[in-house]
């Protein structure tokens, strides 16, 4: 079955807060583990144990540092530094980014010993604490079981890969690994990144050096998510393959990017787009960073289609309501009426307080024909019905 999963607000793609700030980690005895992991979009998600409280962290394979939310710092009592670092994320650079102390963070049975995490702002829809970023892969070697819903973790010492699985070499630069992939046509080293919620992104000098844009016929301009740094923006448009390895992907949604600051606008030199969870949903993959190596098994969901948006709009919870962000026009949700500024206020029947970002964007990424019905406050404060019924855009 088709999912809606493709297009997603990308909750923190680039978490670049440090490159500068060394973090001091370690690990201890036990020096191997297995934890439950949910996905929340696609984004995978664990619970870890600070100082006796229980926190929700996305593994990020995006994010140079570890992070944490200010609101999880202060119930843990964390006094954050006095001196702060610059952050840059996939839209653009951010406010100065403080850090705290983690004398220890328990995964399972496994703690890692004095880590260094950075209060950066997280969206509401995220519904987490904060981030576990590149340390945890220096030390481990990481499992991703998407399928069967698992975290395993692994000294490198005692690490054995499984009978043929191919390794896929990696590229660590500047806080980021890099595999090689193809994909719109281009070959060469892409960003591994859990915690981007799409397909494929490729960076804005790519799409102009190659002359990616008008290449693929059909394209939806949108907001495609939001990051440290603020909204990104992209064109939408389905390539006929994206390739890792051995394992090729048909149809594909892949992002090119609108970004004229940020990560996706400068990256890193001879590195071409971003590869996000809606690939690496599709696979059980592990990370072996000490050695530079990637093993992808692929799971149940590999052969389902990519999905592109079915109703055009984009809206991000705000307090008790899904904030409009943007309307594609020629869409379903312009054909609506929304705009943006409006505030869904109740979905189908229900108040939006009682959905979470995840389920909503789940509705609008349901089977072509099916109808939706919101209630809207409009910015002038009038409230007024209105319905969509949804369908393939690309």
């Amino acid at each position: 079955m088709a999912s809606g999963r493709t297009v997603r607000c990308l909750v923190w793609l680039l978490v670049t807060a440090c490159a500068q700030m060394q973090t001091a980690h370690s690990q201890s005895i036990p020096s191997q583990g297995r934890v439950p992991m949910v996905l929340q979009g696609v984004h995978p998600v664990v619970e870890v144990r600070v100082k006796d409280e229980t926190l929700r962290m996305v593994v990020d394979t995006g994010a140079d540092q570890n992070v944490i939310s200010a609101k999880a710092a202060a119930k843990l009592g964390l006094v954050p530094s006095s001196q702060t670092l610059p952050g840059r994320g996939a839209a653009g650079a951010f406010s100065a980014v403080p850090w705290v102390h983690l004398d220890t963070v328990a995964i399972g049975d496994v703690q890692l010993r004095e880590q260094i995490a950075f209060i950066v702002p997280l969206p509401e829809e995220a519904n987490a604490d904060g981030v576990l970023g590149i340390p945890l892969f220096k030390d481990f070697v990481v499992t991703l079981d998407y399928a069967a819903g698992k975290l395993e973790l692994e000294a490198p010492k005692r690490f054995r890969p499984a009978a043929r699985l191919e390794a896929l070499p990696l590229h660590l630069e500047a806080g980021k690994i890099f595999v090689k992939a193809s994909a719109a046509g281009v070959d060469g080293w892409y960003s591994l990144d859990t915690g981007a919620g799409n397909a494929v992104t490729m960076f804005t000098p790519t799409v102009e050096r190659a002359h990616l844009r008008g290449s693929f016929g059909a394209a939806l301009s949108m907001v495609t998510g939001i990051s440290p740094g603020g909204y990104t923006r992209g064109e939408l448009v389905r390539v006929p393959e994206v390739r890792i390895g051995p394992h090729r992907f048909e149809r594909v949604i892949v992002e090119l990017s609108l970004a004229d600051q940020g990560y996706f606008a400068h990256p890193l030199p001879d590195t071409q787009g971003n590869l996000g969870g809606e690939l690496w949903r599709r696979f059980s993959m592990t990370i072996d960073l000490p050695s530079r190596r990637l093993y992808l098994r692929p799971n149940t969901l590999f052969a389902q289609p990519f999905a592109a948006t079915r109703s055009g709009l984009v809206a991000q919870r705000e307090a008790d309501s899904f904030k409009v962000i943007d309307v594609v026009a020629a869409t379903p949700a312009a054909g609506a009426g929304l705009i943006v500024g409006d505030s869904i206020v109740a979905i189908d029947g229900r108040e939006a307080s009682t959905w979470t970002q995840s389920a909503f964007r789940d509705l609008l990424g349901g089977a072509p024909g099916t109808s939706i019905a919101f209630d809207v406050v409009g910015k002038d404060g009038r409230k007024r019905d209105v319905s969509l019924v949804l369908k393939d855009l690309l």
